[in-house]
């Protein structure tokens, strides 16, 4: 049930009433934008399959990894799923490592880290530097005079490509919880990792009501602290607006505050738990910053509802008890918004829920998005 109960973050915090924010001016010279989010994995291609087979979604048809000389890492396979827009990186550690922690001590199919894409490198981390944001290795330990270099390999026509690329992690004294990288991006390299992902993507329109990633809910302690690391140090835009929802009358997950930012492709929705309930508990279980989960929206739930029947997959709803055959969803009232969740048994550990809005006149995801144009 505890993995569930974000999920009143899927048509997140939606209320009549809301507090108007000053919007943050774009403080980053540099750039960026969210790229893909990490999945930690105990089997890659068992996940990849229920991704692809199940969710709709198509897996990279490269494959890449870190070998075991990175300390700051330790060895692991990398798959990419492209989320209809969205990357997600599969990451699978092989050795003892940082990254063989993560796995042991969040378990299987943890949405363990958002990893943003500057527009120059460089540049971000002389800003940081300016700032006095010490930049770090996975490991937490310093970055030296190299920027966070790094040796990935990409797998293609029965060759091995080495790539050096560099990433660096903020200190999560300043994310306050959350796991976030930035990476360098070199397209005019024909060897570097990301160029030749985006080069040899699979493109072409995805089928009719496809899952598209829309949102990923992040709970947090003090909505207004970490809201600053997103606009103050990212530099990204925040919605004018932090919708509440009263406790008293949502007792399966008690009283909240949600904040959107948009991180340039798809939105994060800060969650701020207020007052005690389920929805405080899980954050004292998981701790701040915890990447809850990936919302992804349908045109019609109802037909995706039936396609997972069809492929023996029963949907359920914020508690983990199967969704009602006839609804075909459960509905977020009075806003309209309709949302359901695979099971986690069936989705190796993922928290994904599939979302469908409501009326454009209730639907806080269409006011959402209607501050953009």
């Amino acid at each position: 049930m505890m993995k569930r109960l974000c999920s009143v973050i899927a048509a997140v915090a939606l209320s009549a009433c809301a507090n108007t924010q000053t919007l943050s001016p774009d403080a980053s010279p540099w750039g960026v934008r969210l790229d893909h989010a990490s999945v930690w994995v105990e089997d890659i291609e068992a996940t990849s399959r229920f991704l692809t087979e199940i969710v709709g979604w198509k897996r990279h048809p490269l494959s890449f990894g870190i070998d075991a000389k990175q300390s700051s890492t330790g060895a692991m396979d990398l798959a990419f799923i492209d989320a209809n827009g969205f990357w997600l990186e599969l990451v699978s550690p092989t050795s003892p490592g940082p990254g063989m922690d993560v796995l042991k001590n969040r378990g299987d199919g943890h949405i363990g880290e958002l990893a943003f894409e500057p527009r120059d490198y460089d540049s971000a981390l002389a800003s940081m530097k300016a700032r006095g944001i010490p930049m770090l290795n996975m490991d937490g330990t310093p970055l030296k005079s190299e920027g966070g270099a790094i040796t990935q390999s990409v797998h293609q026509d029965g060759a091995l490509t080495p790539s050096d690329i560099r990433i660096a992690y903020w200190p999560k004294d300043r994310t306050y919880g959350t796991s976030v990288e930035m990476y360098e991006y070199r397209p005019d390299v024909p060897t570097d990792a990301f160029t030749i992902r985006n080069r040899t993507r699979q493109h072409g329109s995805a089928p009719p009501n496809t899952p598209r990633v829309d949102r990923i809910a992040i709970i947090v302690a003090d909505i207004e602290r970490s809201a600053r690391f997103y606009t103050e140090v990212l530099g990204l835009k925040r919605h004018p607006e932090t919708f509440p929802l009263n406790g008293a009358t949502n007792s399966r997950s008690g009283g909240m505050n949600v904040t959107f930012i948009d991180a340039n492709g798809i939105w994060l929705a800060l969650v701020q738990p207020v007052g005690p309930g389920p929805l405080m508990d899980y954050l004292t279980e998981k701790g701040d910053g915890y990447i809850a989960e990936l919302i992804a929206e349908v045109d019609d739930l109802g037909q995706y509802y039936d396609a997972m029947k069809a492929k023996g997959i029963q949907m359920v709803d914020t508690s983990g008890a199967p969704v009602d055959d006839l609804e075909k969803a459960h509905v977020l009232e009075p806003f309209g918004d309709r949302i359901a969740y695979f099971p986690t048994s069936v989705s190796h550990g993922m928290v994904i829920e599939i979302s469908q809005r409501g009326p454009r006149n209730t639907s806080l995801i269409h006011k959402r998005d209607a501050w953009k144009h």
